[in-house]
């Protein structure tokens, strides 16, 4: 466990950018505050972007979610809030199977997606809030 936390705050102090992974709900949105509180003195004052694993059909969700981070983050500022599609069944089959996930598949291209968005800015067809 010390190990852990020692890798972590290495890295956390070392990276250039700092993307968050949460689920697009409530417990969610309370889970990725809550680690953003518990990494501030890390993170320090440095952008973090935000990934929702998930995108909930209605946009006035997505809206509140991504409001909900921004109003709340302890210190520093909120980068890029991304909605990802996901298809649950597709990466659990991948999983058992041990193979990666189609390439055409929608967790494949979201992931392309944000691949793009950290390396060069925002990609076609990818919602940022």
């Amino acid at each position: 466990r010390q190990a852990d936390d020692v890798l972590r705050s290495t890295a956390l102090m070392a990276a250039t950018s700092i993307v968050v992974a949460a689920e697009p709900s409530p417990v969610g949105l309370v889970e990725c505050l809550d680690w953003m509180v518990e990494s501030s003195r890390l993170v320090g004052r440095r952008p973090i972007d935000v990934a929702f694993v998930g995108r909930p059909a209605n946009r006035n969700q997505r809206l509140d979610l991504a409001d909900q981070i921004r109003q709340n983050r302890p210190d520093g500022s909120i980068g890029r809030i991304v909605f990802l599609g996901w298809s649950e069944s597709t990466v659990s089959a991948a999983a058992w199977e041990g193979r990666p996930v189609p390439r055409r598949s929608k967790p494949a291209r979201m992931g392309g997606r944000l691949g793009a968005l950290l390396a060069t800015g925002i990609p076609k067809r990818l919602e940022v809030l």
